[in-house]
């Protein structure tokens, strides 16, 4: 576990609690206070080690999140999706990447009789680093994600 302290602007307040959220598994709310300064605000709150990074939204690349409930959906953290329904990264066929990284993990990674692969997430993910790393310029013209 880690402590977080961000110091913002009052309107990146909402903007930044809701980043904290989905980038980091935090075990406590997130405690606002006035910075020392009489202009900023101070954000603080705990976190423990994620096991798995967050889940992008396949539409528009923010955070999303998984209700679980009968059905079950999945939702941005600030719930402010009027114009899609939020939907986690699915396949492309054009996206080099994928493919890139699907070919990989039927090559390199432990499957069984029917072909799927049963590998540890640790394992599928080395492979996946791997040959993102072999692909600087997967990532679609002007997405700036890095």
């Amino acid at each position: 576990m880690f402590e977080i302290r961000v110091i913002c602007d009052p309107d990146d307040v909402p903007k930044v609690s809701t980043d904290l959220a989905l980038a980091f598994g935090l075990t406590k709310e997130i405690r606002d206070y006035p910075a020392r300064d009489g202009r900023r605000r101070r954000l603080y709150t705990e976190a423990g080690h994620r096991t798995a990074p967050p889940v992008q939204c396949a539409t528009c690349s923010r955070g999303v999140e998984w209700i679980d409930h009968a059905d079950g959906w999945w939702v941005h953290a600030d719930m402010d999706t009027p114009d899609h329904e939020a939907a986690p990264a699915t396949w492309k066929d054009d996206d080099r990447l994928m493919q890139a990284i699907a070919a990989a993990v039927r090559a390199y990674c432990r499957t069984d009789a029917n072909g799927l692969v049963r590998d540890t997430a640790q394992d599928i993910a080395a492979v996946a680093a791997s040959v993102a790393r072999l692909l600087p310029d997967s990532q679609p013209e002007g997405d700036c994600r890095g």
